[in-house]
């Protein structure tokens, strides 16, 4: 089939898609976000958003008078999509993210036979739902949709709720399933606290790091390794060092590779994660099949599809209440017989569920479907 993409250029995107390279699809990727594409997008063919209908070049020019004619041809962003459906001509649309294709919404109503089909992440219905303006664009474009893809089934209600009456094609993590390790670390031998850094409009992790501290009696024998950390976090973690913590942070603008992500997880003894918004974590997941111990938020229930609180994690309630998470994290480091038999738990019934050949397998029998039902209906 022919697929026009639309997504931000994202590891999740590459990921995703990397599931099906072998299924013979033609992939066109629309760059509507204008962002740079990297290496693993390399067999995505790469449409860019012409401003003008001479060509971006012309806007780019040093020659004024180029530039000047160029500026004669603005085109709008409705007529640059058109452009490219007219040039592909996809069998479907596949937005990968809600908000990032509100901008083609008038279009595809214009043009109810494309077929659509969209994955939603993290925060897509959850949180904007109750945003005016947001919430307004995602009604329309669940209105729309024709087929829908999510990484939670807390979404997919949601976005029945919200309007949309096309077809559920399942719930799977948003890049795709995970490689599982030959081998897990036992708990005894882990010795790293590993935690996300996000904080800004839903991350809280600074909530976790004054849980840390709390818990100094029990933390502090542990390396704090701290990834994607916006500013306060990483002045917050420099003061720790000041008060005796082995601790790493690395910033938002760190360009970590994601393999050594993988390598502390499957070093570390707890994995934190704190939001008052997300969908299904895909570092929760990882750090699930690396084998360290889930303490995580749970907002709107998501986290809970994964997590059996008690049982192969805990769940924060309440992601602004530091003394719950210094709770967690006490309860989890004075019971290494809960970590030992989670990280079993998880070994056996999670991470087999969530490998990158299982999960494939799945998503390529429902692109089987859509060929089926998009280029069965043609014929």
């Amino acid at each position: 089939m022919r697929i026009l993409i639309v997504a931000l250029p994202t590891i999740h995107t590459s990921r995703w898609y990397y599931q099906l390279e072998q299924e013979g699809h033609e992939l066109y990727f629309f760059n509507i976000m204008k962002r740079e594409i990297p290496d693993s997008f390399v067999k995505m063919n790469i449409l860019e958003w012409e401003h003008s209908a001479l060509g971006n070049w012309t806007l780019k020019s040093d020659n004024r008078i180029i530039k000047k004619i160029g500026r004669l041809f603005l085109r709008s962003f409705y007529d640059s999509f058109k452009k490219a459906i007219d040039n592909v001509q996809p069998d479907f649309v596949h937005s990968l993210n809600m908000n990032m294709s509100y901008t083609i919404i008038p279009f595809m109503e214009d043009h109810p036979n494309i077929p659509w089909v969209c994955n939603t992440w993290g925060n897509d219905i959850y949180y904007f739902q109750h945003l005016t303006v947001a919430g307004q664009k995602i009604k329309r474009m669940l209105a729309r949709l024709d087929y829908l893809f999510s990484d939670t089934q807390r979404d997919i209600e949601l976005a029945k709720q919200n309007g949309f009456k096309g077809k559920v094609l399942g719930v799977y993590p948003g890049g795709g399933g995970y490689k599982i390790p030959n081998k897990i670390k036992p708990v005894e031998e882990r010795d790293t606290i590993m935690l996300k850094g996000y904080e800004h409009s839903f991350g809280r992790a600074l909530n976790v790091l004054n849980a840390i501290v709390q818990s100094e009696e029990h933390t502090k024998k542990y390396k704090i390794f701290i990834f994607s950390a916006h500013q306060p976090v990483v002045e917050f973690a420099l003061k720790m060092q000041e008060m005796g913590y082995n601790i790493v942070v690395k910033s938002t603008k760190d360009n970590v590779p994601h393999e050594e992500i993988l390598n502390i997880m499957q070093q570390s003894i707890l994995y934190i994660g704190n939001s008052i918004s997300d969908g299904m974590p895909n570092t929760l997941l990882e750090a699930i099949v690396s084998g360290a111990f889930p303490i995580q938020s749970n907002p709107g229930g998501a986290t809970a599809e994964i997590i059996k609180d008690g049982v192969n994690g805990f769940l924060i309630n309440d992601p602004e209440d530091t003394q719950e998470i210094a709770m967690h994290v006490k309860n989890a480091l004075t019971n290494k017989k809960v970590l030992v038999s989670a990280q079993h738990f998880n070994k056996t019934k999670i991470a087999p569920n969530l490998s990158f050949e299982t999960i494939k397998t799945q998503v390529i029998e429902k692109y089987h479907y859509l060929e089926e039902e998009i280029l069965g209906s043609i014929k």
